[in-house]
């Protein structure tokens, strides 16, 4: 993975880049090509093309709420000519002014047509309250700009209108509540059918994205819970609904009109939460431990970027939030890819990739003159990205989770000694200690009447009765002393050079699945010398414990043939990984533990840790 980092950075940046910067020219109002005002006039041939934009050239009165009958007798002095997106407030970057307050936007578009022609007017949300004429006719009001009544209102509208030589279109506006104030998204002109198909293709869109990511959230929420990863997937969940919560805006305000500050507030906290939540799943998929502190950092990020703009209103605090908000997503990116180095092999290619996407969608997103026209901002671009980079991972990661467990259940079917035959010895073993007191009893009765020789030639029948090593025990349990002996004096009877040292107390931990464990640590070991000479075979076992855990270590061996792809073990009696290894694996992340598998020389050593 390490040798292939730079070349996947590459390749992701130079698609992530070649992709964002279509989208930039294809998909961007600013990019388009269409025709501009120039000093508060828009002048077009034949009535213009059928989708524009309305960019350039708007004369602009600071801080003065007019209408057309300003106009009428002297007319009012403009304040400057600007594109809309250059000032997000009433101060015009002026750190000393108001961003507060009112003002006033026209623009006179001459068709050059004879005839009257319909069009429509396309105004994205406005800040904060606003009236609309076209050629002195008040066709759309938003809440109450007046300032001594003022009610904020904000919707997506769209005005139909027949003007024929001659199009005025005044705007004024109000804002004493949201950050941005005002006109700050361009508007679309023009054909009717244009228009509506643009705006109609951009809520589809952004509809398609949150129902996907919150059907796939509630999947996760409520069918994750069966997965071996129940936090990863509950976790994810929750991400999901923070994407389609900061994702849909443009639905929200497209469906419903109305002020909400509330909603607003939500967005930007869900967006905050969404880059948190990026890098405290990376961590829970790499298992690693994710600080607590993570989701608590996002959301207080985000209550901070809301509520900034209200408590010091002025480019100044909208310069110091950009720079604040800055460092947080580089934060972000810096985290991912922290988590990516420390990470395994394991995906971890695909989860570079999308980083690489990400971090360059955040980076594209802080170009002021990007405006998506369809397919939604660089960021939820990016995000969506991730979301479904991550959702892909976690899905192979239970679908390996329920692989394991198949596995392990046909390893305890195929078993040379099943639970049920160490119970039978198990029952076996208690018979003969009840046999005992009879024995002893007879044993008595020859020495009571002095019949030494009869005592002896009794114990010399009874010790020739019992089965070989059956009086060897290797651990307290009676089931886990079973099993391991019955690979004890399998090994015996191949020759094989064993050492066992088992120090195991009663535990939490089931006795079936510490004879499933160590039964197959001690059938590996045996297979893996039965490929060597008899002065070549040993086994060395031993279990330990230590303060809450179990340390099992396996020591055998083997002739230093390997057979494994990316980080799993093949088995060397079938294709394919080897269904021993996968059981001793899913044993010990069952109870939160690990286990490794090394080989130095023609030594192989598996060891196990397991928390009781």
């Amino acid at each position: 993975m390490k040798r292939r980092v730079p070349l996947i950075i590459l390749a992701a940046t130079v698609f992530s880049a070649a992709l964002f910067y279509v989208l930039y020219q294809t998909d961007n109002k600013y990019t388009r090509d269409s025709p501009q005002a120039e000093q508060g006039v828009l002048r077009l041939t034949d009535g213009g093309t059928p989708l524009m934009y309305l960019i350039d050239g708007w004369e602009f009165y600071q801080h003065q709420l007019l209408s057309p009958a300003d106009w009428e007798a002297d007319a009012p002095e403009v304040t400057a000519y600007v594109y809309i997106g250059q000032y997000l407030g009433f101060d015009m970057d002026d750190m000393a002014a108001d961003s507060y307050g009112s003002a006033t936007y026209r623009l006179t578009i001459l068709t050059g047509l004879d005839t009257p022609r319909s069009y429509t007017l396309e105004l994205p949300e406005i800040f904060s309250a606003y009236s609309l004429w076209i050629n002195g006719e008040l066709l759309a009001r938003n809440g109450s700009p007046d300032p001594s009544d003022y009610r904020p209102e904000l919707s997506w509208d769209s005005i139909t209108f027949t003007a024929g030589d001659r199009i005025e279109i005044i705007l004024a506006v109000t804002n004493f509540g949201h950050y941005y104030s005002g006109l700050t998204y361009p508007p679309a002109f023009g054909q009717i059918r244009a228009v509506n198909k643009v705006v109609s293709a951009s809520v589809i869109v952004t509809a398609i994205c949150c129902f996907f990511t919150v059907a796939v959230g509630l999947f996760y929420l409520f069918l994750g819970r069966f997965t071996r990863e129940r936090k990863t997937a509950a976790v994810f969940g929750l991400l999901c609904f923070a994407y389609a919560g900061s994702a849909s805006h443009g639905l929200v305000h497209f469906v419903s009109s109305g002020y909400f500050p509330v909603w607003y507030a939500i967005e930007d906290i869900c967006f905050y939460l969404l880059l948190a939540g990026f890098v405290y799943v990376s961590s829970l998929l790499f298992q690693k431990k994710p600080a607590r502190v993570i989701p608590i950092i996002g959301a207080s990020i985000g209550t901070v970027a809301v509520l900034v703009p209200y408590i010091f209103a002025g480019s100044s605090a909208f310069w110091g939030l950009s720079i604040f908000v800055g460092c947080y997503k580089l934060a972000v990116v810096i985290s991912l890819f922290t988590i990516l180095i420390r990470a395994s092999e394991k995906h971890s290619a695909a989860l570079l990739a999308s980083i690489v996407v990400f971090a360059v969608s955040l980076a594209v997103d802080t170009f002021t003159l990007y405006e998506p026209m369809r397919f939604g901002w660089p960021a939820e671009i990016g995000g969506f990205v991730m979301v479904c980079t991550l959702g892909v991972l976690i899905t192979l990661d239970a679908a390996a989770g329920l692989r394991e467990r198949l596995r392990l259940t046909v390893q305890n079917e195929r078993l040379g000694l099943s639970y049920e035959l160490l119970t039978q010895k198990i029952e076996q073993a208690k018979r003969i200690g009840h046999d005992v007191r009879h024995h002893m009893a007879v044993l008595d009765g020859y020495v009571q009447v002095r019949d030494m020789a009869g005592a002896e030639a009794y114990i010399s029948a009874y010790t020739k009765s019992l089965p070989a090593n059956d009086n060897l025990h290797f651990a307290r349990n009676p089931s886990v002393d079973a099993a391991v002996r019955y690979y004890y004096n399998l090994a015996k009877t191949e020759g094989v050079d064993v050492s066992l040292n088992i120090d195991l107390p009663e535990s939490a931990i089931p006795e079936q699945d510490l004879c499933v464990l160590f039964g197959n640590l001690l059938e590996n070991a045996l297979e893996a010398c039965r490929r060597l000479d008899a002065a070549e075979k040993y086994i060395r076992f031993a279990v330990s414990r230590n303060e809450g855990f179990i340390t099992v270590v396996s020591d055998n061996s083997f002739d230093g043939k390997m057979i494994g792809e990316g980080g799993a073990l093949h088995s060397r009696k079938r294709p394919g990984p080897g269904i021993g290894t996968a059981s001793i694996k899913a044993i010990a992340e069952k109870y939160g533990g690990y286990s490794e598998f090394s080989a130095e020389g023609r030594e192989f050593r598996v060891s196990v840790v397991l928390r009781v």
